[in-house]
């Protein structure tokens, strides 16, 4: 379903740490979430996943149990954070507070889930207490709403046998959280960032650090990054716009898939590679060899900015970091801030950054501070250093010079509503506002310095300094007016008092702006008349519908000029606006005189146009001492039509079999207007059987499918608009009391997944059922789109439909629907075979389905296999390798299958490959 929409502005994002699955390294397999941190707005595209089996859950009760501890937690936000009044946020604990972060986020609803569940709310200061957690890894959530927008946040709590102390640390847009425990004796922190870096320390060692792709473990901390395999994918990035990839490295297409010659991007790759991909939608490559890595944005970038499958290359080398390097401003002057970065250098070319994992600090906070985050302020005139520490790693100091600030060269004066003219309110010149010219209409910008008595005109103050520094002085500079009865200045707002000119300049000390002369009036004066006609879309008969001022209008054209075209026969409205003096605009449509040139050919009658006569005419208007410009009218006879085009009501692309829905078409003629000719042109279905037109342009949905509707008319033939029908069905479901179901929502649409068993025993086949419901229309088009896929793992089993909806994205989750409608539901069947045609072996699949609305989620659930025929499935190990079935032998089963990692279709030592490739001991 496509929803093009136009979304408000978003003052909180996500942030997502992604680590490799197990048996794979920068990209190697299917990325796992282990830490997710979402700050989330309160806007109509929030969603969510959830899955329900028709098997019983078990929920834990918060049940103390010996041995618990308390965890000791703290939530702030940064000072930018906006919080109303109403928000009441407090102070958090000096002691316990980050620099930068004092305001503790008050009365937060949290919950943490896990091995038990608990919940509550943060106290005045931020903090909170859980005093009988069990030792564990969990997941803490929070929300909050401040000003108005919702904050939800999620980060990883791992709890130790003594309990847990976890900060998190909110910035507009950003999260960071700190969790620390003690295990076997020894410290351990653990400190997520907004860009998805992770950092390990124990005992201040550092034994992780990861980025989004790549993760790098050192178990023994000896400061040795040992590879978790000794197969790797090659680092590769974009190429530039020259597509120079430097020695040993050839610019290469990235196609859709492997046998794809399509070409949506490029990287750089090693020289040699003969084939580079999209990796699939979980992070798996289909050919055997290949491994899903990261392609950054640039050489040394550390970002992910898609991702592609490469042969993977032999890579055993250990890696440490070699260094911490961190740099920003050089020279400040008191009051005066800036950001500093940190990135770690590792030894096999990699840059992490670590600008939020390090801990800053400053060699003379009485002249430079440093927060948390590496935000910097010069306090007073000096010198100092910051520097950066990762573990045991320090960077060397950046030093910083605060001293005074550069001479001011001159002062700049701008009238702000000579680039932000849009939002004027409009005022008629009786005071009152007068009706609003079009919504949509883009004004040109407004800069006649004239104003109203009591009206108001904002100014903009910019200081240019030495050493090509500028500032916004608009609050610091002194207004002159001259004379000062005729108006007044406050923060930058000019106010007319009395009707005269004033002149205006900002100064600062000697330094004075160039003045600039305010008008002030107690009436406008029109300076300007524009006038135009609105021609396109009349009835069939040349009329224009009533409601033509409504929302349906043209968008007016300032200074176009207009020249039309018109049958005669034909009325046409105009529409008249007039500018003021002062910048404001007003429909004036029916103030004016209209005239018309010659009224035997065209005559008017208030605003419309009557077409009597073919020749040619001027209309204009006249208001006050106001006269329009000139619009051309040429009435014709007759015209011929060149090409004809259909467009569908509404925003559906879909309709359901029995329902209607209605399209019109427009025919364009060589005198150059357009009609409305739905009525006459005759209407075409590509299978009637599946839905076509009993009425002009009514089309009716007849039987599931997809067809093409277009119109015909004086051997001319239009464009071609397609439409899907779709029919509801039932699913015989195998327990009706526990139905295996997915459900995505977000504030419009609700997406039902759900197949009529949750075990299946071949030869069956599966049902699954797609229904969308929807309890609000949303801006955009409703037009559906569906892939399923089936997996195992991070392995792509089966694809059973795929109409390429875009890449897959998972959103935060959003009320329940209670009114819910229908809008469209297809059903499809899995017959628990593979792609290749052949049985799939025993086991749980998922079944995911990605469709598109305004962005591309993914619903998913799973199902259970049971064997073919009488062989005993050998289970898939964690690192996602089987050896696939081994036959009974005797009437007693066979040995268990090996716990180690071996590739698929190889057995272990004992065991022999049969005809049929399957996995046996030998006899």
């Amino acid at each position: 379903m496509r929803f093009e929409r136009t979304m408000g502005t978003v003052l909180f994002l996500a942030a997502v740490v992604l680590l490799p699955a197990c048996g794979s390294d920068d990209g190697g397999g299917a990325p796992q979430a282990t830490a997710t941190a979402t700050v989330a707005p309160t806007v109509p595209a929030t969603s969510t996943a959830t899955t329900q089996a028709n098997t019983p859950v078990a929920t834990a009760t918060a049940t103390p149990v010996a041995g618990e501890a308390a965890v000791n937690g703290l939530v702030v936000v940064r000072g930018d954070v906006r919080a109303s009044g109403g928000d009441a946020l407090d102070a958090a604990p000096v002691e316990s507070a980050p620099d930068g972060f004092e305001r503790g986020l008050s009365h937060a609803s949290w919950k943490v889930g896990g091995e038990v569940t608990r919940s509550g709310e943060t106290a005045a200061d931020g903090s909170f207490r859980i005093a009988d957690l069990p030792p564990g890894a969990y997941e803490l959530e929070l929300l909050r709403t401040l000003n108005g927008d919702l904050i939800q946040v999620t980060v990883p709590l791992t709890v130790g046998p003594d309990g847990a102390t976890l900060v998190v640390e909110i910035a507009p847009g950003q999260v960071r959280w700190s969790n620390t425990y003690e295990r076997d004796g020894q410290v351990v922190r653990e400190t997520g960032s907004p860009s998805g870096t992770r950092l390990v320390t124990r005992d201040g060692v550092i034994v992780e650090i990861a980025a989004p792709g790549r993760r790098y473990v050192d178990a023994d901390g000896d400061g040795s990054f040992e590879p978790e395999v000794c197969e790797t994918a090659p680092a590769i990035w974009l190429c530039n716009e020259n597509r120079d990839c430097g020695e040993d490295r050839v610019c290469a297409c990235v196609s859709s898939c492997p046998d794809c010659e399509d070409c949506p991007a490029t990287a750089c790759v090693p020289a040699g590679t003969t084939s580079v991909y999209s990796c699939s939608p979980s992070g798996g490559c289909r050919n055997p060899g290949d491994r899903c890595a990261c392609v950054s944005s640039c050489e040394f970038c550390d970002d992910c900015a898609t991702a592609a499958c490469v042969p993977s290359v032999p890579s055993c080398s250990p890696v440490s970091i070699e260094a911490i390097d961190a740099y920003g401003p050089s020279r400040l002057f008191p009051g005066q801030t800036g950001a500093m970065s940190a990135v770690a250098r590792l030894s096999d070319g990699w840059v992490i950054d670590v600008t939020h994992l390090v801990d800053w600090a400053s060699s003379d906070t009485s002249v430079i501070t440093v927060d948390t985050w590496g935000a910097v302020m010069a306090i007073d005139i000096g010198s100092a250093t910051v520097q950066a520490t990762l573990g045991a790693l320090a960077s060397e100091p950046w030093a910083i010079e605060a001293g005074t600030k550069p001479a001011l060269r001159r002062i700049h004066m701008q009238n702000v509503s000579c680039y932000y003219p849009w939002d004027r309110p409009a005022v008629g010149p009786d005071g009152a506002a007068p009706p609003a010219v079009p919504d949509q209409a883009i004004r040109p910008p407004v800069c006649r310095q004239v104003v109203r008595v009591g009206g108001t005109m904002q100014f903009f103050a910019l200081g240019e300094f030495d050493d090509g520094y500028y500032e916004d002085v608009t609050s610091q500079v002194d207004w002159d007016l001259t004379p000062a009865s005729i108006g007044e200045m406050s923060t930058g707002v000019f106010t007319g008092i009395g009707v005269g000119t004033v002149t205006l300049s900002a100064r600062i000390g000697e330094i004075t702006s160039e003045p600039t002369e305010i008008r002030v009036v107690d009436r406008p004066t029109i300076v300007e008349l524009q006038i135009f006609p609105i021609t396109a879309l009349p009835r069939p008969d040349g009329t224009v519908p009533p409601q033509w001022f409504g929302e349906d209008h043209l968008l007016p054209c300032y200074h176009c000029g207009y020249a039309v075209t018109v049958l005669i026969g034909d009325e046409v409205p105009f529409h008249a606006t007039a500018a003021y003096d002062t910048g404001d605009w007003e429909d004036v449509t029916n103030r004016v005189t209209w005239t018309s040139s010659n009224p035997a050919v065209a005559s008017m009658t208030g605003f419309l146009l009557h077409a009597l006569g073919a020749g040619e005419v001027t209309v204009t208007a006249s208001l006050e001492d106001a006269t329009s410009n000139e619009v051309g009218v040429n009435v014709v006879e007759s015209a011929t039509l060149q090409w004809l085009s259909v467009y569908q009501d509404g925003l559906d692309r879909v309709v359901q079999k029995g329902e209607e829905t209605r399209f019109h078409a427009l025919g364009y003629y060589d005198v150059g207007f357009s009609r409305d000719v739905t009525g006459r042109a005759t209407w075409r279905s590509s299978d009637e059987s599946i839905g076509g037109f009993l009425v002009p342009g009514v089309f009716i949905g007849r039987a599931a499918g997809t067809v093409d509707v277009w119109a015909e008319l004086d051997g001319t033939e239009s464009n071609r608009e397609s439409i899907q029908v779709f029919e509801t069905s039932s699913l015989d479901y195998c327990d009706e009391n526990s139905v295996n179901r997915a459900t995505w929502t977000d504030s419009f649409n609700r997406v039902l997944l759900e197949t009529d068993c949750v075990f299946y025993d071949h030869p069956e086949v599966a049902s699954i059922r797609f229904t969308v419901t929807e309890r609000e229309r949303p801006f955009g088009i409703f037009d559906p789109c569906l892939d399923l896929w089936v997996y195992q793992g991070s392995r792509l089993v089966r694809t059973i439909r795929e109409q390429g909806c875009g890449e897959p994205f998972l959103a935060p989750g959003s009320p329940e629907f209670d009114d819910a409608v229908l809008r469209f539901q297809t059903l499809a069947f899995w017959d628990l075979k593979d792609d290749a045609g052949a049985p799939v072996a025993a086991g749980t699949y998922t079944i995911l389905g990605r469709f598109y609305l305004y962005y591309d989620p993914i619903v998913q659930l799973n199902v259970v296999v049971g064997a073919p025929s009488e062989r005993i499935p050998c289970q898939p190990n964690g690192c996602g390798n089987g050896c696939g079935y081994v036959h009974a032998c005797g009437g007693t089963p066979p040995m268990i299958c090996p716990t180690v990692c071996i590739p698929i279709c190889e057995c272990p030592g004992g065991w022999g490959i049969t005809d049929t490739g399957d996995c046996e001991p030998c006899s």
